[in-house]
């Protein structure tokens, strides 16, 4: 990996070169802007998850220094330690793998949002949430158990959340 970096930084020195040299094309500018897009998701994705939530929480304060709309980073923080906080509130009701849609719901969002840098994420749908959310419904419809009552709010939060995420993403 280190030495996959260290080409990309030899690529862009060699393309700011270039860009002196010539009358600093927009191709070359592209180019350049391409290869610190790749050397800035290399460095990204050794990253642990909690090392790229404090990333994007200081890009947040970034954001708000620089008077930047921070909406959407705000939103990817907030669902990102929503699902990380009650994934395991969802494995305690897993009877039987009848919330394996849900689990995997969550992890794929969970992924889609440590994989992308920045303020973007891959956006889903009202659909998709409660789609997910179906088995866990009808579970706690036909046998809620009042021991686990901390779990079902946890997971109804979740759904919440996921819900007014969907809305404004």
């Amino acid at each position: 990996m280190n030495s996959t970096v260290n080409s990309i930084e030899w690529l862009i020195d060699k393309t700011k070169k270039q860009a002196s040299q010539v009358n600093n094309s927009e191709h070359t500018e592209i180019r350049l802007q391409t290869l610190e897009q790749v050397k800035s998701l290399l460095q990204w994705q050794p990253l642990s998850s909690s090392e790229k939530q404090a990333d994007r929480i200081r890009l947040l304060a970034r954001y708000k220094k620089e008077n930047w709309t921070t909406s959407k980073i705000e939103l990817k923080i907030e669902l990102y330690n929503s699902i990380k906080i009650t994934i395991p509130y969802i494995i305690a009701l897993n009877n039987n793998s009848s919330l394996n849609k849900l689990l995997f719901f969550c992890s794929s969002i969970l992924n889609s949002i440590d994989m992308t840098k920045g303020d973007s994420f891959e956006a889903f749908t009202i659909e998709d949430v409660n789609n997910s959310f179906k088995d866990f419904f009808r579970i706690e419809k036909e046998n809620r158990n009042p021991l686990f009552e901390k779990c079902y709010q946890k997971i109804e939060s979740l759904h919440q959340k996921m819900i007014s995420t969907a809305s404004q993403v």
